[in-house]
């Protein structure tokens, strides 16, 4: 590192912007020594700071693309899927919308119904699969009609994520709402604030805006759920996180660092990353927190799932009894 700022420094202006677009990009690496190096050997502050800007900018917007064109190939290399496998069968919102969209669960529910739509002309079966209830009650049962998110208020709720954290953020729901407060998972960041910021934004609880009815939806759906002993899966679940360490997670987690305030990056796997980045643990300890925390996500969907008595239980390979009771449930 100090070899890098000696060399950049006998660059001048044109050594603070490599060093600017470096520290945007993926690269671990501080221009502040580089600007702080130049202006003590006499250069320009005002040049120096606005060949900064340039080059973070710069630096950035490779790191957002990097993110944003590899999402396919994530999928592939964590998920251990060939490209041939994807190919046997058309697949829809996967690597489809770049995280700076504004997506949410009523935004879902309209898209995925007008692609159903669509399907259903050409096909008597349509699979949908995933992970969170949410977005597969929002599917199968609609979701209540909320007010857009506004835009000043997310982003001041997104700035105070990073600040104050999520239990913050939980503080104030529960006094406005302490009857969504119990219900809710006060781990999710995203289910934290888009509640907050309803509350805030109607000035009214946001589960008095929960009308919880079900609408009807114009096909038959069958609802299949997986799952293994806890001790096998939270070992898959330990392996998974590791070939996915193997596979490039850090880099990826890095070159989202610009966008880390993005309510789609408050995840399990990017937060535990960030605060490594950060200086406040090891790499060893977010590995060990992304484990940890993804058994408790497991946790948390197989308590939601199980709760939804139309749910037919399955072991992941049980492929056989899984296509019978599709068939039957279809006669």
């Amino acid at each position: 590192m100090d070899a890098l700022v000696e060399i950049l420094l006998q660059y001048g202006y044109a050594g603070m912007f490599i060093a600017a677009f470096l520290s945007g990009s993926v690269v671990p690496f501080s221009s502040e020594l580089v600007m702080f190096g130049l202006i003590q050997v006499g250069l320009a502050p005002w040049p120096l700071l606005l060949l900064g800007t340039l080059g973070n900018t710069l630096g950035s917007m490779t790191c957002y693309w990097v993110g944003l064109l590899g999402n396919m190939r994530w999928v592939e290399r964590l998920f251990h899927v060939k490209p041939e496998q994807l190919a046997r069968a058309e697949h829809h919102f996967i690597a489809s919308h770049a995280i700076t969209e504004d997506v949410n669960c009523g935004t879902y529910e309209v898209m995925a119904l007008e692609r159903l739509e669509e399907l259903f002309r050409q096909h008597d079966t349509v699979i949908a699969v995933g992970g969170s209830g949410l977005y597969i009650r929002a599917l199968c049962e609609g979701m209540d009609d909320l007010p857009e998110a506004d835009e000043a208020l997310r982003t001041e709720l997104t700035q105070r994520l990073e600040k104050e954290g999520v239990a913050a953020l939980a503080e104030e729901l529960r006094q406005l709402d302490p009857t969504y407060y119990e219900q809710v998972d006060r781990q999710n960041p995203s289910r934290v604030m888009r509640a907050l910021e309803v509350c805030l934004q109607t000035g009214q609880p946001y589960s008095s805006l929960r009308t919880g009815e079900k609408r009807e939806r114009p096909f038959r759906i069958v609802k299949i759920g997986v799952n293994l002993p806890r001790e096998e899966l939270y070992a898959r679940i330990d392996k998974r996180v590791e070939l996915m360490m193997a596979e490039g997670l850090e880099a990826e987690a890095r070159a989202m660092l610009p966008h880390r305030a993005l309510n789609a990056l408050q995840t399990v796997g990017y937060k535990e990353l960030f605060a490594y980045f950060d200086g406040e643990i090891t790499k060893e300890e977010a590995v060990a927190l992304i484990q940890r925390n993804s058994r408790r996500y497991a946790k948390r969907q197989l308590t939601w799932f199980r709760r939804d008595e139309e749910v037919h239980w399955f072991r992941p390979d049980e492929d056989e009894a899984i296509i019978a009771c599709i068939e039957s449930c279809t006669e």
